[in-house]
């Protein structure tokens, strides 16, 4: 939609961010991730490789925040300065209702949307905020600005191949049985309570 932000609520972190680069694949060309506000930040790159788009995960950082400035502030100029960046923001839940974060929001949505060196053609960048839950407060300015979007839960297949990924599923229609019961639960807990039964 040409936000320049978004919000994906869920507890599936890791699921979340395989299937956002799964999907973003061909579109974009980098992506990080760090925990908000001076977490620690991963650095990620989406190679053609024989045909094949696959993410690489790089040594150096690709952040290197000023001295004094917050790791999100050079997160967000990081993914303004280019585009075809996607920066996933963790754990900023706890802070989006702080006046200096969501301006750190504000000030960087121009460049998100229309990146340095951004030509006809070339994807805008994009910050994807990656929360359990996002409560923006009737005072915050980005309620209703900052679309908020729930994560599915993981499909019948998915849930299929993480209880035959801990022991082979039995032929008959107990293996169909099985995969009912892990149905409603996230991808972590059902590969839990496979692995305890």
């Amino acid at each position: 939609a040409g936000t320049g932000a978004v919000a994906i609520e869920t507890r599936e972190e890791f699921r979340c961010l395989t299937e956002a680069l799964q999907e973003l694949r061909g579109r974009y060309r980098e992506a990080a991730v760090i925990v908000a506000p001076n977490g620690p930040v991963l650095a990620l790159r989406l190679v053609n490789s024989h045909g094949r788009e696959t993410v690489v995960r790089d040594k150096e950082p690709l952040i290197r925040p000023a001295q004094g400035q917050l790791g999100l502030q050079a997160a967000l100029a990081w993914a303004a300065a280019g585009p075809g960046r996607v920066l996933f923001i963790l754990d900023w839940h706890v802070l989006v209702n702080a006046p200096g974060h969501w301006r750190l929001l504000i000030d960087a949505l121009p460049g998100l949307r229309q990146p340095s060196g951004c030509s006809e053609g070339d994807p805008a960048s994009l910050a994807v905020f990656v929360a359990p839950s996002l409560n923006l407060e009737p005072h915050n300015p980005l309620k209703g600005q900052l679309p908020i979007l729930p994560f599915a839960p993981p499909s019948r297949e998915a849930l299929r191949t993480v209880a035959s990924g801990i022991s082979e599923l039995p032929a008959n229609g107990e293996g169909e049985a099985v995969v009912d019961a892990l149905c409603g639960l996230s991808a972590d807990t059902a590969e839990q309570v496979c692995a305890e039964t």
